[in-house]
């Protein structure tokens, strides 16, 4: 699937009870919540979950544990990526 990523975007809970605003499936797909406030700062977060991120935050390790971050847990505006996810992801589209 490289090059492409399925995207589904709706105004519906991902994860019930979690506050969830993306989720995706690495090689399958992502899902936007958009009543949870999703932007392009989500979607990029999400991006790198489907380039096969690995982060280094002991609780989950496919985030990131600094929170200025694109890959923290919780993403927000104006978080930056790293060096691996820009590698993750450029390797997504060659």
């Amino acid at each position: 699937m490289r090059g492409e990523i399925p995207i589904i975007v709706t105004s519906s809970p991902i994860e019930p009870g979690k506050g969830a605003m993306g989720r995706s499936w690495e090689g399958r797909g992502t899902v936007l919540d958009l009543d949870q406030r999703a932007d392009s700062t989500n979607l990029s977060h999400e991006l790198g979950h489907q380039a096969g991120y690995v982060g280094n935050d002991p609780i989950d390790p496919s985030h990131s544990s600094d929170s200025a971050n694109l890959m923290f847990r919780m993403p927000f505006p104006g978080q930056t990526p790293d060096r691996p996810w820009c590698e993750k992801v450029a390797a997504l589209f060659k």
